[in-house]
């Protein structure tokens, strides 16, 4: 039928938006009936609904040949090629794409991801600053170069912290401060919160820190994980807490079900602006 292949595009398109992999399956084979090129990109979009992720790279490869699908074809296969585990995949194609678009900002976001995801650290913080020189404010470029800078060794504190004013700055909503009313407890409650509280930046940074305050009896140290890294540093800050909560898999309700019973002075966010923070419960 003459429209046939305009139904397989529409219903295509359907089963990608719902996640649909069943539905994705079963168009599939209309579209490889007949591939043209302006299918390509959407017939790699149906094999990563059904997971089959090598042959949508396939795909998208084929797509990519073509001067107006290039960029579109190789973003596609960087933001796949860094859950999969092949940085080096995604630092290939966004080359690639630089090479003609120099100030792309999708691929010189996925370049410097692919570069850190790599173990290129200090590469990868150079292309994060030269995209915000490119695409100031651009959050999530400012929210992942925070997290690269503390996998730099040479990193200070208060570079750190510099940076993390920037970002409020930036992208904060401008909210007037309220001061904490105390109370009349002798004992003071802390709560820290953090999706790394593991080895890396968290336990550079703070273990010290919190072992040092924890000689100060009068002040209560609980830690919130909301991350899932389990090791021998997330040992050591269990040792040092008074209170540990595992909440990685809690909704923000459940967990501010579980922290407001504490009646806590003062609650820290370690992850500060970047990602995976949970800001949200202050």
């Amino acid at each position: 039928r003459p429209n046939a292949l305009g139904v397989a595009k529409a219903l295509a398109r359907v089963a990608v938006a719902m996640n649909d992999a069943d539905s994705a399956r079963r168009v599939l084979p209309m579209l490889l009936a007949k591939p043209e090129k302006s299918t390509l990109i959407l017939i790699g979009d149906l094999y990563q609904t059904c997971s089959d992720i090598e042959s949508a790279w396939q795909m998208w490869r084929q797509a990519a040949a073509d001067p107006v699908l290039s960029v579109r074809a190789r973003l596609r296969i960087s933001r796949t090629a860094l859950p999969a585990g092949r940085p080096d995949i995604a630092q290939i194609e966004t080359e690639n794409i630089l090479r003609s678009e120099a100030t792309s900002r999708d691929a010189m976001l996925l370049h410097a991801l692919a570069l850190h995801e790599g173990g290129q650290i200090q590469e990868s913080v150079l292309e994060y600053r030269k995209l915000l020189k490119v695409h100031p404010n651009f959050v999530e470029a400012e929210s992942n170069y925070l997290i690269a800078i503390q996998h730099v060794p040479e990193t200070t504190p208060a570079e750190i912290f510099r940076a993390s004013k920037e970002w409020a700055e930036h992208h904060a909503p401008k909210e007037d401060f309220i001061t904490p009313v105390m109370g009349t407890r002798t004992q003071r409650r802390v709560i820290w919160v953090s999706p790394r509280f593991a080895q890396g930046p968290v336990e550079t940074f703070f273990a010290a820190v919190l072992a040092e305050m924890r000689k100060q009896e009068n002040v209560e140290h609980t830690l919130v994980m909301t991350g899932f890294e389990n090791d021998s540093a997330t040992a050591r800050f269990r040792m040092l807490a008074d209170r540990w909560i595992e909440a990685a898999r809690m909704t923000d309700e459940e967990l501010l079900h579980v922290l407001r019973p504490i009646d806590a002075d003062v609650a820290i966010d370690l992850a500060g602006h970047a990602p995976r923070n949970r800001l949200c419960e202050f």
